[in-house]
């Protein structure tokens, strides 16, 4: 069983649990439900050091630093 995700890139590491979870309170922090997040997209571009997040066709970005 696979308990952990890790992505590894120019000497960074980063948990794809912690990005869910960031995402997830980005999202909150906004004033959305993260139910409202059902159909929610995320892609992790490490050389920008960011996260993009996609809910309902729109993008929206946190750092993964």
């Amino acid at each position: 069983m696979i308990k952990n995700l890790f992505f590894e890139y120019a000497g960074d590491s980063f948990n794809a649990d912690e990005i869910v979870k960031a995402v997830k309170a980005d999202w909150v922090a906004m004033g959305n439900k993260v139910k409202e997040m059902a159909d929610a997209k995320i892609y992790v571009k490490p050389e920008d050091g960011k996260a993009y997040y996609v809910v309902n066709e729109v993008t929206y970005s946190i750092n993964l630093k």
